[in-house]
């Protein structure tokens, strides 16, 4: 059975993602000129999470919501520190993961100031790995020979490049659509999409709910639309993780609040709580808070 949640404690998770979005992109290449996509790994997890390595906006620069910095004079200096509190309880062989990731987040940060300041203080690279445009060129190709109609029908009946890891390559979509309107029906879309199927049998299938709780959470939060993100994280698997609280705090604020929860889950054994904070952190980094 597939989970939407990114598997607690182990570093390795966050690169999978990656590769499936790549598998999506991949296929989507394939129906717009008749080749084959390569397969699916076995055992790839479908969570599209937020790639730290990432600074852009996943949505079109005219449709971005408004952001506004850090409103505490270093809050975000505060809230890296107990980030590294919190990983300084773990066993020694997990520090060196968890500190890579963090650097991710740090790199992918808007303000050069604080990027500067801790690369250097933790031995990091300034600036973030350049980004993979390949899903992106292939959305925009099938999109300029058969249209945003026709990606929308091909998503709708799990059509290619949508027959596998469907909530993410859905949600690679979302950035490219033409204008709000249409980005709002996709949601909308992909909300439908999530809810429970009945199958032959007549048991509940939902089979895709958790990957799509996540994916329209994360666009959610990126949309700065609060009663969208609640709505969507109701169907994740675990939704009151570190992960949504930090993303949920992007929108309403109170980021710093969560260092107490942090401190309390962290500990020596599972960094579970440690990898929900930073993959939560970021988007508050490169994307700074909602604005009031």
């Amino acid at each position: 059975m597939r989970s939407s949640a990114v598997q607690p404690g182990q570093i390795m998770g966050r690169a999978m993602p990656i590769r499936l979005a790549v598998l999506a992109a991949a296929s989507l290449a394939a129906a717009c000129v008749g080749k084959p996509a390569p397969p699916v790994p076995s055992g790839s997890p479908s969570q599209a999470g937020f790639e730290a390595s990432k600074p852009e906006s996943a949505l079109a620069p005219s449709l971005t919501p408004a952001a506004v910095p850090f409103k505490a004079r270093g809050e975000a200096d505060r809230l890296v520190e107990a980030v590294l509190a919190a990983r300084d309880r773990l066993a020694p062989e997990k520090r060196a993961g968890v500190t890579r990731v963090l650097g991710e987040a740090i790199a992918a940060a808007k303000d050069e100031a604080f990027r500067a300041r801790w690369a250097a203080r933790l031995d990091l690279p300034v600036r973030p790995q350049a980004a993979t445009a390949f899903a992106d060129a292939s959305i925009r190709t099938l999109m300029a020979e058969r249209g945003w109609a026709e990606l929308v029908r091909r998503a709708e009946t799990a059509a290619p490049p949508f027959n596998m890891g469907r909530p993410e390559a859905m949600a690679a979509a979302l950035a490219h659509a033409p204008d709000a309107e249409a980005r709002r029906a996709f949601k909308s879309l992909m909300f439908d999409l999530a809810r429970t199927k009945t199958t032959r049998g007549g048991m509940g299938d939902n089979f895709e709910k958790g990957d799509f709780g996540h994916v329209l959470a994360e666009a959610a939060m990126r949309d700065c639309d609060l009663v969208q993100f609640d709505r969507a994280v109701a169907l994740t698997p675990v939704p009151d993780n570190l992960r949504y609280a930090f993303w949920r705090a992007r929108i309403a604020g109170g980021a710093d609040l969560l260092t107490t929860r942090l401190a309390k889950e962290a500990g020596e054994a599972d960094s579970t709580p440690v990898l929900q904070a930073i993959d939560g952190l970021a988007p508050l980094l490169a994307l700074g808070y909602c604005k009031a």
